[in-house]
This record gives C-alpha cells, sequence and structure tokens, in this order.
C-alpha cells in the first residue's frame, strides 16, 4: 500500500509532503493544493470532452507508468475502463511540489517530454508561483519552453482546441 509510481522502470516512492513533513505522510498544503487544482480544473473542462483525473496512472511508455497529481484526460472516463490514459490522451499533467520540487523539474518533467504530453505545470509551493513547461522534444527529455507565472498573473494555456486562462492566486491560495 505504499505511494510508489513507476518511473524509468524503478518504483520510486512518491513524495507529497510539505517541506520538513515526514516522507511517510501527505503534507496539508500539498493536500490542498492538489484539491483546489482538481475543482478548479474540473469546472474548465466540463464541456470540453474531457475529465479531469487525481493522483491516478498515466501509461507514458514501457518503463515509465507516473501518477501526476493532476491530469487533464482527452474524452469520458469510462474509455478507460481496459486501460490507463496514454500519451496522445493525456492533454495537462500537473504536479504540486515542495520537497519534490527537485524531482519533479528533472525527472517527471524528463519522463512527460519524453512521452510527448504537450504541458506539464509544476505548481512550486516553495517560491508561490507556476512553472509552465510545453513544446515537448520527446528525443531530448524536456520542453523547449518554459514560462514562470506568480500570484496576479493568470496561466494561458489551451485544451482541446479551446482557450482557457487560470488565475495563478486561485492555484496558490493560502490559509
Amino acid at each position: 500500500g505504499a505511494p510508489v509510481e513507476l518511473i524509468d522502470g524503478l518504483l520510486v516512492r512518491k513524495d507529497r509532503r510539505d517541506s520538513g513533513g515526514s516522507i511517510m505522510t501527505v503534507g496539508p498544503r500539498h493536500a490542498t493544493t492538489v484539491k483546489l487544482v482538481f475543482r478548479l480544473l474540473n469546472r474548465l473542462v466540463e464541456n470540453l470532452n474531457c475529465h479531469v483525473q487525481c493522483q491516478q496512472p498515466i501509461f507514458a511508455s514501457d518503463v515509465n507508468e507516473p501518477e501526476p497529481d493532476v491530469a487533464v484526460i482527452l474524452g469520458d472516463e469510462e474509455a478507460y475502463f481496459q486501460r490507463h490514459p496514454q500519451p496522445g490522451e493525456v492533454l495537462l499533467v500537473i504536479e504540486v511540489a515542495d520537497s519534490s520540487l527537485t524531482f519533479d523539474r528533472g525527472k517527471k518533467c524528463a519522463t512527460y517530454s519524453s512521452a510527448g504530453i504537450p504541458a506539464y505545470w509544476v505548481v512550486n509551493l516553495r517560491e508561490s508561483l507556476v512553472e509552465a513547461y510545453t513544446s515537448p522534444n520527446e528525443a531530448d527529455r524536456r520542453y523547449s519552453s518554459c514560462a514562470t507565472y506568480r500570484s496576479g498573473e493568470d496561466i494561458p494555456f489551451e485544451l482541446a482546441g479551446t482557450a482557457l486562462t487560470i488565475a495563478v492566486s486561485d492555484l496558490l491560495k493560502r490559509s
């Protein structure tokens, strides 16, 4: 029952703690931010022939089956009873990062770009910003573009041919 995911053929423990927290627990900032992101994206994709999944696997390759914090998937949930979503069906992947920031910027970014996932966001809790990676270069295992958005700014993005925006301050609310 340990929280693990398959990355580069290895089972890797998922790090969902807040800075300074125990590796065995999910930090409250991480948990709350994941719920906020999920709820906001759910509202945005309601009529776009997509759905949002939370901490569920995507099939990136034979050796990579990550479980991103949030992902926007093409089509209806029921289309995936027999298999996990594959790269051409994954429109956006989001990782909420505090203690996992280095891993999410490095290994996770390489995993998603090599699968051709068109957009990858890191909700960076340490620096209170969102890093939006686009234009995956599968061969180089990196994204060609990275933009940084802070509170007070909107993140422009596209899902299923529809231009959308989301306010960074809505993703990084503090109690």
